[in-house]
This record gives structure tokens, sequence and C-alpha cells, in this order.
């Protein structure tokens, strides 16, 4: 009888399975790739490798995506608006052209920044529904004084922030912007968005990789390992004067 019942267990099992899968010892075969799942059954964060850059001078700027992220993945955008009208009080959001366009979320307020004047912020639309080509940062009642963003999407995690949003703000001479964050999960995702003056070289900070950008502005991601306080780092050179740095850390 257990015999039989452990057959008619095996047989419901490859039932549910999809079409083209099969059980590879604890993992899950699909279409040829192998798949790892957790205890939990969610899947480690991991980039794509898609991204998109826009800019624009005095108007809200459109990027086209590298490729275009698929539905169930995670796309993570950080904003800036430069010079008169940018505050922390001035409305940001982030749209894209998708059949039915994904909504987005700020991640915490808009920040301020004294030093370069600009306002920066960061977006999240998780596990989309529909497919975008391009998506558009716009800045309601404000003057658009060249806006900047960057985005790029990620898949597995949970799908949501982790944590408080760190900032950095200075007006001295300097090469390296650095923040802290204290994520509660041991396997987020680490985001830094950076704006300083000129026109300078970025370097990621240690373990984090460049995720894009333009020409005072760059954005960087990191696969964390660990929870609690650590350090967002990006570096550049020539040094100036005004250095701004906001970073994120999802789950």
């Amino acid at each position: 009888m257990r015999k039989l019942l452990s057959i008619l267990a095996s047989i419901l099992l490859m039932l549910a399975l999809p079409i083209g899968a099969h059980q590879l010892g604890g993992k899950l075969k699909i279409g040829g790739k192998v798949s790892v799942a957790t205890a939990s059954g969610i899947l480690p964060i991991s980039v794509t490798g898609k991204n998109c850059v826009g800019n624009a001078n005095f108007s809200n700027p459109t990027c086209t995506w590298s490729a275009d992220p698929a539905i169930g993945e995670t796309i993570h955008c950080a904003v800036m608006n430069a010079g008169t009208g940018a505050s922390a009080g001035t409305p940001y959001s982030v749209t894209d052209n998708a059949s039915t366009p994904n909504v987005y979320t700020a991640n915490g307020s808009a920040f301020a920044g004294t030093s370069t004047g600009a306002t920066m912020q960061l977006f999240d639309s998780f596990s989309i529904t529909h497919s975008p080509h391009t998506s558009t940062f716009t800045q309601t009642g404000s003057v658009q004084n060249f806006p900047v963003f960057i985005c790029f999407s990620t898949t597995g995690g949970v799908g949501a922030a982790d944590g408080a949003v760190g900032t950095y703000d200075s007006n001295i001479s300097g090469t390296t912007l650095t923040t802290t964050v204290n994520p509660t999960g041991t396997a987020d995702i680490a985001y830094g968005w950076v704006v300083v003056s000129g026109s300078p070289a970025f370097t990621a900070g240690t373990g984090f990789t460049l995720v894009g950008s333009n020409s005072s502005r760059a954005s960087e991601q990191k696969i964390l390992s660990s929870s609690g306080s650590q350090t967002c780092t990006m570096t550049y050179t020539p040094a100036s004067v005004g250095n701004d740095m906001i970073c994120g850390t999802y789950k």
C-alpha cells in the first residue's frame, strides 16, 4: 500500500509540473535550464543586464530599453532634476509604454541635495504585468532642468523595499561618495544613484557594478550577502565640490 501511495504521489507531482519540466534531485529543470528553488519558494535576486538611460533639456525624458523587460521582472529607476525649480516637494513619477502601463512606486521622498542643487528619487515597479519598450520620467509643476533617469531590471526576490533610503550631501571637494543602508534581508539588492559637479569618470564601489551613467550622474547595483548596516560607495575623478548620493535596498 505504501509503495502504491508513493507511485501515485510521484504521478501527481509530474502532472503539476510545467510541460517540458522534470525534477533533477532537489532542482527543477525547465526547457534545459535548471532552477534552484529555495525553502520559501522565492528565487534569489538576479540582475538581467537590461537597462535604459534617458535625459532631456527642459522636458520629460524617455529612455528605450536595451532589451524589453519581461513579465514578472522588477524595474528599478533612479531620477533627478537639476537647478531652479527642483525641490523635495516636487512631484516626480515614472511611467512606461506597456500595453497596460506598469505602476511605479516611489521609494521614500525626493531628496534635495544642497551641494549640487539636484533633487533625486528612486522608483520601482515590482513583478511587472506587461512588457514595456520605453519608460518616461515626468516632473509635474516644476521647471524641468536637464532631467536624467536610469533604469534596470531584476528577477527573483520578494518585490519590496527593505529599509530606509540612505543619503549623502557634501560641499567639500572629494572623489568618494558613501552612505549607509540597513536592510533586514540577507540577500537584498542595493541600488545607488549619484550626482556630482562636472563630468567625471565614475567607478563603482567595492562589489558594486555600474548600471549606467550620463555626464555628472551615475547609478550602481550590488547583490548583498548579509543584513544590517553596510555602505553604498562610488568614486570618481577628477575631484569636485558638490556631491550627492542616495541608495535604496530591496528584498
